[in-house]
């Protein structure tokens, strides 16, 4: 179901006449969060623990910020992904000095359980099994 475009007008202008603000953005560092302990009901790191140096200290981070009753969700590729987009951020990332360019995930759907399981009581995993498949990085600029 979609607003029309008047009717989205108007959901935003609510939005933003609201003094109560919902959303705050703030910059920081995933390893020293500027957050008090125990602040938020879900912690979620969509597709960036990979990019992490040490990815155990990241989710050492996100669960101190987490309430002890929140949820932790983190979203990742199959290591196997053979995705141009991933095989171009590898190659930039070893030629940067973060990283190498292995086909190796250090925090993939292989493995991405037993990190966080380290760091929490209980952990799910969830597949979730969809392609997009592009020939060359330029097909997936121009897609």
């Amino acid at each position: 179901m979609t607003d029309s475009r008047d009717e989205h007008q108007r959901n935003l202008s609510a939005f933003y006449a609201d003094p109560a603000p919902r959303l705050v953005l703030v910059n920081g560092d995933i390893d020293h969060l500027p957050f008090r302990q125990s602040t938020f009901d879900l912690v979620l790191a969509n597709h960036v623990l990979y990019h992490l140096r040490d990815i155990a200290r990241g989710i050492d981070e996100l669960a101190r910020v987490l309430r002890p009753t929140g949820r932790f969700v983190a979203t990742t590729n199959a290591g196997e992904a053979h995705v141009p987009v991933i095989r171009l951020h590898r190659e930039i990332a070893a030629r940067t000095g973060f990283g190498s360019e292995t086909d190796t995930s250090p925090f993939s759907m292989e493995n991405g359980a037993a990190i966080p399981g380290a760091h929490f009581d209980h952990v799910e995993t969830h597949v979730f099994t969809s392609a997009s498949h592009y020939a060359s990085e330029q097909a997936l600029v121009d897609a």
